[in-house]
């Protein structure tokens, strides 16, 4: 990831997702990002599966060196926070 580049991300256990509610999830976390002034070229989504049977999920709005869209200019110079964490670290023993 870029300075200034915005991920959300989650954890999900073996058990807890299917394929449907992992589109469902992925989607909702595109949505978000495109709500916050992403345009679709700029998203991207990585699903890995992991060897305890859950996924993490990252969606990335890779804002690179794309001119601003709003008042206030990029600048590279400060990074800037926007992450959400929903669910971090790895998985648990128990299950």
């Amino acid at each position: 990831m870029a300075v200034g580049d915005v991920e959300i991300s989650t954890l999900v256990p073996q058990g807890e997702w299917t394929d449907e509610s992992l589109a469902v999830l992925v989607e909702g976390y595109g949505r978000k990002l495109t709500e916050m002034g992403a345009l679709p070229d700029e998203i991207k989504a990585h699903v890995e599966h992991t060897s305890r049977g859950g996924v993490k999920i990252r969606v990335v709005w890779e804002k690179g060196d794309a001119a601003p869209r709003s008042g206030a200019p990029r600048s590279s110079a400060a990074p800037q926070s926007g992450g959400v964490d929903a669910q971090h670290g790895e998985e648990s023993a128990a299950g």
